[in-house]
């Protein structure tokens, strides 16, 4: 059964930690995603982002120009209540990884 970034299949609170793998910068609704998010992730778990940099061409993914750098990534979270539990990392030489945890 397929879903979409805005409405899952997934239960209520039924995940530990969602894993969202060089998908970030192609989703148009991305409050409308975090607000899904929070609710399939369990009180105290966790979403982590990883997706292309922005300040490097790679020979695979998207253009630069469609790319999220990882300090937006990081604001949009925060504006929506996710906690950043660590400072964002380098992943190889083309991605970063965001790590934040569920809103209260």
């Amino acid at each position: 059964m397929a879903g979409e970034a805005r409405r899952t299949t997934l239960g209520d609170g039924s995940v530990d930690l969602a894993f969202l793998a060089d998908v970030w910068h192609a989703i148009d609704e991305r409050s409308a995603a975090l607000v899904e998010l929070a609710r399939i992730v369990r009180p105290g778990g966790r979403v982590a982002i990883l997706d292309w940099r922005t300040d490097v061409e790679s020979p695979s993914g998207p253009p630069i120009a469609h790319r999220i750098a990882a300090t937006e990534v990081e604001r949009t979270l925060s504006s929506a209540k996710w906690g950043l539990v660590r400072p964002t990392q380098e992943i190889g030489p083309y991605h970063y990884l965001v790590i934040a945890s569920a809103p209260a």
